[in-house]
């Protein structure tokens, strides 16, 4: 007989799975509880984070001691598996656990949108998260003893410091913690961000390995530095994990030290991560967002039910209008009432966009991995100033916004665009740049009237110019890159020599086949991830400037927010 939930009463309340151990059988004997958050003291426990099962077809049940009849709860596949850990691990069993499949009724969609506003406190509040991955492989132990292995190496100076003999092994053992952890869908879930980055205390767990996210982290950053053999838009499930750990990790630490985070780099998140109800990528962030903010985001709401059909079912079309309006009033309570017009960059990342939607609301339901506010405010691109103060926006009728603006330059000249894959493409790319970056740097020596590239010996030097002032390459290196390495940190002078080596790779007249030769290189990583299919662009008051392959001449210009 299956369980049947309480009304919770109102306020902060919550209900918690009890875990105790028959003292005859040594058996686990669950039963449910309900506390307030609000208590100054509460009951320990351990909020669980997990991957939902889609569809959570029941495989299994828990007998509830204390409910009439003994009903139960039922189990999906990775609950159940969970379960049979919690078993395994007798000794240590017991306690109260925090599941949201468990602890809320989720049949009714009132209470799972007042639970949604008390996730915060929740996983804040819990005595630890711990983060269930799924069952363990010989792949995930080896991986997992490698990370508490190495978990006493600081980041990035323990690393750095690893002897030249061990990087080979250092690298293979990263490939297992890419290919056998990240590749797990938990790190690809929208949910996940905010119950890692709630509370001091994680616990990542795969069967019978358990490491703390510290640890993990510094592994997830040491692979960017190592692991060369992956393309960085591969949609495979370890480098998608490894783009969502990387940018998981970094809101984290964020949250940790200001205590919120701004919701235009959540929203920026939302569009590599998943959730099957495309609200999500809005409600799933609320507890990590600004207080400043409250009572302006939409609150959730669940009463229109998941559906996805063709254009002519009604559940489906209500559903995509109920998405479209949460979508609709966060891009308002942003742009309108928030500090800053930055959510206008988030507009036009992806893709694919639901016709209907607004142009100036982002569409979150489409998978895209740029990062434009990250790019933005880490290196520091500021020609225009800061995006205006809050009133810059006004709804003024139904989709329409209106914005104070003002033109403050006018583009002049544009380059070819970098497209991955092809060498000619590049060839040409760079040869533009190069001229463009010395008009503007004020260098004459290096405007190139055949466009050719500067010669760079095998030690790095340029060919047959006696003045080594080539500070403006330095500083092309950083604009070309946003001054950040593929792991989004800020680069070194390392990144010139890595720069050399690219250039004097493209004077080679390689095919496009041999890409394969030069991948590992830094620089082109980097360049690849930054700027696949945008351009560099100067502008009349010699300004240089990067943006998408849509930029023209004089058809387009850079305004000023206001």
């Amino acid at each position: 007989m299956g369980y049947t939930y309480e009304p919770l009463p109102a306020g902060a309340f919550i209900r918690l799975l009890n875990v105790d151990l028959d003292p005859a059988s040594g058996q686990p004997v669950y039963s449910i509880s309900t506390i307030c958050l609000d208590g100054e003291s509460i009951p320990e426990f351990t909020a669980v984070s997990y991957t939902w099962d889609h569809p959570a077809t029941p495989v299994s049940s828990i007998a509830i001691s204390n409910s009439p009849s003994s009903s139960s709860l039922s189990l999906s596949r990775t609950l159940h598996e969970l379960f049979e850990e919690l078993r395994a691990r007798r000794e240590r069993h017991g306690g109260a656990l925090w599941i949201d499949a468990l602890c809320i009724d989720q049949a009714d969609a009132a209470e799972r949108a007042a639970q949604v506003v008390l996730m915060d406190r929740v996983y804040s509040r819990a005595r630890r998260v711990a983060v269930w991955l799924g069952p363990g492989t010989p792949e995930t132990r080896a991986a997992f003893r490698f990370v508490t292995a190495r978990q006493h190496l600081s980041w990035p100076a323990g690393w750095d410091a690893i002897p030249g003999a061990e990087v080979g092994d250092v690298r293979r053992s990263l490939e297992g913690v890419l290919s056998a952890v990240l590749a797990r869908p938990w790190f690809r879930r929208i949910w996940v961000i905010q119950e890692a980055a709630l509370n001091r205390r994680v616990l990542v767990v795969c069967g019978g390995d358990s490491t703390g996210i510290e640890a993990l982290r510094r592994c997830v950053l040491a692979v960017w530095k190592f692991v060369e053999d992956w393309e960085p838009f591969d949609p495979d499930p370890p480098v998608l994990g490894l783009w969502c750990a990387t940018r998981l990790l970094a809101i984290r630490d964020e949250f940790l030290e200001r205590g919120s985070v701004r919701f235009e780099t959540l929203l920026q998140q939302a569009y590599c991560c998943e959730s099957t109800d495309k609200r999500d990528a809005v409600f799933a962030f609320l507890g990590l967002a600004d207080k400043t903010l409250a009572g302006t985001l939409p609150a959730p709401d669940y009463t229109a039910p998941v559906v996805v059909g063709g254009e002519n079912d009604n559940d489906a079309l209500a559903y995509d209008a109920a998405v479209d309006r949460v979508y609709h009033d966060a891009a308002v309570a942003l742009l309108c009432r928030g500090p800053s017009l930055d959510a206008l960059a988030l507009a036009g990342v992806a893709l694919g966009r639901r016709g209907g939607l607004p142009s100036w609301v982002p569409d979150l339901r489409y998978v895209c991995f740029e990062d434009p506010l990250t790019v933005v405010d880490k290196a520091r691109w500021d020609a225009g100033g800061p995006m205006a103060a809050s009133g810059s926006a006004e709804l003024v009728a139904p989709g329409r916004l209106k914005v104070r603006c003002s033109v403050f330059d006018t583009v002049d000249t544009v380059c070819s665009a970098f497209i991955g894959g092809s060498v000619r493409n590049h060839q040409k790319a760079m040869r533009d740049v190069l001229a463009l970056a010395s008009r503007l740097l004020k260098k004459p020596r290096y405007a190139f009237s055949s466009f050719s590239f500067p010669r760079v010996t095998e030690e790095g030097e340029e060919e047959e110019e006696e003045d080594n002032d080539d500070a403006w390459l330095d500083r092309l290196v950083s604009m070309l890159t946003y001054g950040l390495g593929i792991d989004g940190k800020p680069i070194g002078p390392e990144y010139r020599g890595f720069f050399d080596e690219w250039l004097r790779w493209l004077q080679t007249d390689p095919a496009d086949e041999d890409l394969e030769r030069i991948r590992g290189n830094a620089f082109y990583r980097a360049l690849h991830m930054r700027l696949d299919m945008w351009r560099a662009f100067g502008t009349s008051r010699g300004t240089f400037c990067m943006g998408s392959a849509e930029v023209e001449v004089s058809s387009c210009r850079a305004v000023d927010f206001r």
